[in-house]
């Protein structure tokens, strides 16, 4: 999240939306590289993404990729910037997640954007 954020405000255009797709299993261990409680770990990405939701509109999409999960904060960091949460237990799904995604943006039906 972090470096996406760095990404986007060094190069993101203005006038332009700006989406980050984090495709993980949500199971948070570190910060900054080093290992980290889920919770100090879970608590880091959530102020990043609303650090740069706040600094740049930017949306953050999640995918829980495989059996093991964690839905729930998957699902916080997305809804936090009024992104979607998707889950999907093969990469088979991915293709069909990806184009919703794809068409939410490029609709504009993003909440508030």
């Amino acid at each position: 999240v972090d470096k996406a954020n760095a990404e986007i405000a060094a190069n993101g255009r203005s006038g332009i939306k700006k989406a980050v797709i984090l495709m993980t299993d949500g199971i948070a261990t570190k910060v900054n590289g080093k290992s980290a409680t889920a919770a100090e770990a879970e608590a880091a990405a959530i102020a990043s993404v609303k650090a740069g939701n706040t600094a740049s509109g930017t949306i953050y999409f999640t995918i829980g990729l495989g059996s093991d999960v964690n839905a729930t904060f998957l699902q916080q960091l997305a809804t936090t910037t009024g992104a979607t949460y998707s889950f999907s237990p093969t990469a088979d799904q991915l293709a069909a997640i990806y184009q919703t995604i794809s068409t939410i943006v490029g609709k504009g039906s993003v909440t508030d954007r």
